[in-house]
């Protein structure tokens, strides 16, 4: 059972966010005010063309370890494409070795963090980066038509400024679209417009009918951005696309709301296969541990002392 303190807490906080949802304008004046602000509501158009090769990128990454640094980390980054080509690309990054530990005091230095938080940024630069080096290499191996990233390319752009500019280049050249498929929105641009206080999921939840969108074409810098409900799940979901691909922005939203569950939480079945095949379990870098590391090296080094736990 739980003690009391720890329920009034609870409490408390159920309270303040109450008070936050509460305030929340209502849904007629958030849509009155963002069509003020240079949205445009209209419903997706089914005009899907399936006769394509749909390339869908993702990354995953696991640890094993204690606290930084004893901790061993996996990555993984694949391309897959719906014409049958897969290009994956791994990696395995320990805090003590001598290479990561100057990357991780670069990090530190050039942005005033903790070794420990400059590792946590390390992981988000390695993830973005593989993700962008497997999507270019996909590209020059087997070309696709349309590009489905995991995440908004603003992420890529922001962790690896050189890798993104290739492979943007990649697709402009080659005429590929490219989007970032964003599941939770995390920013706060749209409630800042409109002088909402709090974070675009509150302010979008619940505000679109089922396949209704928003496009904006100026919210991040060299990007148009679409916010949409593919599912019955009352959550938008976005998409990034390059500003200087805005004419085909309508079959990209299109194709992604054909390839999305009704009954599902709003992101492209292909996008969800790749990520199935990516993923790195726990149970899975444990057996790669085990059959890889010394036993030895592995109690001195990474089992953390929760794992003795004999309660």
């Amino acid at each position: 059972m739980y003690d009391k303190e720890l329920i009034e807490k609870l409490k408390k906080i159920n309270l303040t966010l109450n008070n936050a949802k509460n305030n929340i304008p209502s849904k007629e004046y958030i849509r009155e005010k963002l069509e003020q602000v240079g949205g445009n509501f209209s419903f997706i158009k089914e005009n899907v063309s399936l006769d394509i090769n749909l390339m869908g990128v993702d990354g995953s990454f696991n640890s094993f370890g204690a606290n930084y640094p004893h901790q061993i980390l996996v990555f993984r980054a694949l391309a897959k494409t719906t014409r049958g080509s897969s290009h994956m690309i791994s990696d395995v990054v320990c805090p003590m070795e001598d290479k990561v530990k100057a990357e991780i005091a670069k990090i530190s230095e050039n942005s005033n963090l903790s070794y420990s938080d400059a590792m946590t940024k390390l992981v988000k630069i390695k993830l973005a980066s593989m993700e962008l080096q497997v999507a270019v290499e996909a590209i020059k191996k087997n070309k696709p038509d349309v590009i489905f990233m995991d995440g908004s390319l603003i992420r890529y752009k922001i962790e690896d400024a050189k890798g993104w500019e290739e492979l943007k280049s990649q697709c402009l050249v080659n005429d590929i679209t490219i989007g970032g498929v964003i599941e939770e929105i995390g920013t706060n641009s749209i409630s800042q417009k409109l002088e909402i206080h709090g974070y675009d999921r509150e302010t979008l939840f619940n505000l679109f009918k089922p396949n209704e969108k928003l496009i904006f074409h100026n919210i991040k810098e060299e990007l148009s951005t679409i916010f949409y409900r593919p599912s019955n799940d009352p959550h938008p979901v976005g998409m990034d696309c390059l500003f200087e691909q805005k004419g085909k922005i309508e079959e990209m939203v299109s194709l992604a709301n054909h390839l999305t569950p009704k009954g599902g939480r709003g992101i492209p079945i292909w996008l969800d296969i790749v990520d199935n095949e990516v993923r790195i379990t726990t149970k899975a870098i444990k057996a790669l541990i085990e059959n890889h590391l010394d036993e030895d090296i592995k109690r001195v080094f990474f089992v953390p002392k929760r794992d003795n736990r004999v309660i």
